[in-house]
């Protein structure tokens, strides 16, 4: 949401009672510098490490190939949205697949059911000019 104030323009994000406006950056010290400098300076670092720790060494990099190949074998209008290789099993397939249930729900309400699957329409190719 945008107001003025004090005759400048100035972004604000409402959440519930609270009023969030974020904060004014010098020009010696950029976003990033910013958040390399602040409170979460070491987050992408411990970011990292996470994924490091939760990492399966062994995992076998074939199974994304075989499972490019299945998907491109199977019959047009059955393929997968989203196809999950994770050696790791650390919850996300879960987390795309209410994703993915959470954003057809939108599609179906705002009349657009028809994005959820592919379309037999061919459309002709234009030439390029």
């Amino acid at each position: 949401m945008e107001h003025r104030n004090h005759n400048r323009r100035s972004r604000c994000v409402h959440i519930g009672y609270k009023s969030l406006r974020p904060r004014r950056i010098t020009r010696r010290q950029g976003p990033f510098e910013e958040y390399e400098s602040g409170p979460t300076a070491n987050l992408t670092k411990q970011i990292m490490k996470g994924f490091e720790i939760t990492a399966v060494p062994n995992a076998d990099v074939s199974e994304v190939a075989k499972a490019i190949v299945k998907v491109v074998d199977m019959p047009f209008g059955t393929r997968p949205f989203r196809v999950h290789i994770d050696p790791a099993n650390d919850g996300a397939e879960i987390v795309n697949g209410v994703a993915d249930r959470v954003r057809a729900e939108l599609l179906r309400n705002m009349k657009l059911a028809d994005l959820l699957r592919p379309s037999s329409t061919k459309v002709p190719a234009q030439k390029a000019s």
